[in-house]
């Protein structure tokens, strides 16, 4: 299901004061229910307030399954979210990786597709390269200051996966 634009986010109140607007889910690379056993989500967004090419960008959030699962009232369980921009060229935007074949050998990626994925104009493929890094060094890497939300509000975030 594809949404059309909408405002983003329902749990940001910054990101609704600066008029931000989702435009487009281009995937998920987590489970395919990911409110339940965890989701990868890669979004355009658009900032109408800004002209040209700083006024569109893509994201990705993060989260495994919810920290805190209340079986009586899954109304409550509480999520962590990572959220971080999928840069043009990954490998600038996360030159602080040293070792892009250990990263690669880690996750049993051949690290020239690694590389190739992190070149990729393809912004799933670029996220494939993020995913990996923080798989491997960890999320709290890419964001470290990770929101948390209520199942209620993560089906607020992203009605098309509740």
């Amino acid at each position: 299901m594809e949404p059309g634009p909408r405002e983003w986010s329902p749990g940001s109140e910054n990101a609704r004061k600066r008029g931000q607007v989702l435009i487009k889910v281009l995937g998920n690379l987590g489970d395919r229910r990911p409110l339940d056993h965890g989701g990868f989500i890669v979004y355009r967004i658009q900032d109408p307030s800004k002209v040209g090419p700083h006024s569109r960008w893509v994201q990705a959030e993060f989260w495994e399954e919810p920290l805190e699962v209340e079986r009586d009232d899954p109304e409550k369980d509480l999520y962590e979210v990572y959220r971080w921009q999928i840069e043009p060229d990954v490998f600038k935007e996360l030159s602080w990786v040293d070792d892009w074949d250990e990263v690669a050998g880690t996750v049993g990626i051949d690290p020239e597709e690694l590389r190739k994925l992190g070149r990729s104009t393809n912004p799933m493929e670029r996220a494939v390269v993020y995913e990996t890094v923080g798989r491997v060094h960890g999320f709290e890497n890419l964001d470290s200051y990770p929101e948390r939300f209520t199942r209620k509000q993560m089906e607020e975030r992203w009605p098309e996966f509740a």
